[in-house]
């Protein structure tokens, strides 16, 4: 997964090292130094290191004009400089503890498809695309699902993305749909996309834009809303104790990039409920454990705390 999620990311930082607005914009990365944890590079939470998360602390920002045609034509706005709404769609998802599938967030690819259809196009028909990038699962996770390959020569980003052009927090996509304006004037007739996440693949938002003129359309998305809450939602147990199965985890580094602890998620035994547990650096054997190895599947024991849910393997 290090070397794909290298590979996914290195040709967004070559486009930031080429964006004269770009936070990073001194040096390209190659994907092995994207994933090596090294000086300037250390690891943040387990799959990722710094170079692979989105860069929020700058300061950036952005504009744009959004009005109708008939006020466009009474300022006097160029037709050849208007960029036209063709199709959009949002869909959200649930907390992730409450996912069926931890694994997933189909919301991204309910939006993309519903937008794309709304413009009555394929996506092969889009020229210039902006996908939010503030880790390499946001990007996978929305790429997979429309049939784009990363290293599709079109580019999946116009800015060079948020860990190496910035992302300043939910203002990133506003820069996107700058550059894509921006492109597509250059491209008349051509579409472009842009799709922005919010929170933990929390919610998915996409449109899909073109120089060519088009009555808008009004959607509210509710039909996506209702897919979703087909898929539904599974029950927590805030206070388990008992035995049960890691289903996911993760591993938080300090500076020095050494484990510091451990979450995981996982259903207990007796009533197939899922959990959240963590263990800390004093329990050395098992934060070890966690950080070497591949726990996924492994049987746990859990116990519920004053100070949190806490848990151990069972072999």
């Amino acid at each position: 997964w290090a070397t794909d999620m290298g590979a996914l990311f290195a040709p967004l930082a070559t486009v930031a090292s080429t964006n004269p607005l770009a936070a990073q914009r001194d040096r390209a990365f190659t994907p092995e130094e994207l994933i090596t944890p090294e000086t300037g590079n250390r690891l943040i939470a387990s799959p990722y290191t710094q170079r692979l998360v989105a860069r929020d602390q700058v300061n950036q920002s952005a504009a744009l004009i959004v009005v109708s045609s008939d006020l466009a034509d009474e300022w006097g706005f160029a037709e050849a400089a208007r960029v036209y709404l063709h199709g959009q769609a949002v869909a959200g998802e649930p907390p992730v503890s409450l996912r069926p599938d931890m694994g997933a967030a189909p919301s991204a690819g309910l939006a993309l498809n519903k937008a794309l259809d709304r413009a009555g196009c394929r996506v092969d028909e889009i020229s210039l695309f902006d996908f939010y990038s503030c880790f390499p699962i946001a990007v996978s996770n929305a790429i997979e699902a429309v049939g784009l390959a990363p290293n599709d020569p079109r580019g999946l980003t116009l800015t060079g993305g948020l860990p190496y052009f910035g992302g300043p927090g939910n203002s990133y996509s506003m820069h996107a749909l700058a550059e894509l304006v921006v492109g597509l004037r250059a491209r008349p007739g051509e579409r472009g996309l842009v799709a922005a996440n919010g929170g933990f693949l929390t919610k998915y938002a996409v449109g899909v834009y073109s120089t060519t003129p088009t009555a808008h359309i009004p959607y509210d998305s509710a039909d996506l809303a209702a897919e979703m809450d087909r898929i539904g939602t599974v029950a927590v147990e805030s206070a388990p104790n008992g035995t049960g199965t890691l289903e996911a985890y993760t591993v938080a580094y300090d500076r020095e990039s050494a484990p510091k602890g451990a979450t995981i998620a996982g259903r207990l035994d007796e009533s197939g409920l899922r959990f959240l547990a963590k263990v800390d650096r004093e329990d050395i054997d098992t934060l070890h454990a966690v950080a070497t190895g591949d726990p996924g599947g492994r049987a746990v024991v859990v116990t519920a705390g004053e100070q949190g849910n806490r848990f151990r393997f069972t072999r």
